[in-house]
């Protein structure tokens, strides 16, 4: 699986169109990415893991 993730990083950062590659040697906006990716990331992980703190419904405290 982690090979697989490799392969998929690189094949995207080789695949960076010509014209974008200057613009990433900007450190606003790598920093700029690097935010928005967090944020991204974070928001992913609310939807796919939610809170394990979050409060059981009553009926499933009460169902055992």
């Amino acid at each position: 699986m982690c090979l697989k993730v490799h392969s998929f990083l690189l094949h995207f950062w080789r695949g960076m169109p010509a014209h974008i590659q200057p613009i990433l040697s900007s450190q606003l906006i790598v920093s700029l990415i690097g935010v928005c990716d967090s944020i991204l990331y974070k928001a992913i992980l609310d939807v796919l893991m939610p809170s394990i703190l979050q409060p059981l419904p009553d009926r499933l405290a009460t169902s055992v």
